[in-house]
């Protein structure tokens, strides 16, 4: 191995520790790149040790307390009002779609056998829609529920 290379190749390492073993056998050997990589250390270590601004190696601490006194996000809640429309809207839909044209028309095409999954699909929809709903809401509703439990022993 060339000096200038291995001069190149443990300048390119982050830390001292991780130094390719060419590189230390290469140090070992020739006396002149020991000497010039120990003059680098040396004003390398001056360098950070003189700094003006000193940090340390990890700083997402740092970061991550700068984040957090920042709003960055603003929670938007719901109206009870819409959340009821909506789920009006659902339940309606589920009892009228047996009325609907197209259910009608779907029904004689594939017969019973097509109330079944359209039943899964919806119960699935308004599982979604609750499950949405009471995640959404969940300091009011546990509000709610001690409240309306207070003191009876079943919260």
């Amino acid at each position: 191995m060339k000096c200038e290379k291995a001069v190149a190749e443990y300048l390119e390492t982050d830390e001292k520790y991780r130094v390719p073993l060419l590189v230390k056998l290469h140090m070992i050997f020739c006396p002149k790149c020991s000497d010039e990589i120990c003059k680098l250390m040396a004003v390398m270590d001056l360098l950070e040790n003189d700094s003006l601004w000193k940090t340390e190696r990890n700083i997402t601490g740092y970061v991550m307390d700068r984040i957090s006194l920042q709003n960055v996000y603003s929670e938007k809640r719901v109206s009870g009002i819409k959340w009821m429309v909506i789920g009006a809207v659902i339940v309606s839909s589920i009892l009228l779609i047996n009325f609907s044209n197209s259910f009608i028309w779907l029904r004689e095409q594939y017969g019973s056998e097509f109330a079944i999954p359209l039943s899964i699909v919806l119960g699935l929809a308004i599982t979604a829609y609750m499950m949405v709903l009471t995640l959404s809401n969940y300091d009011y509703l546990e509000k709610y529920l001690h409240y309306i439990y207070k003191g009876k022993g079943k919260f």
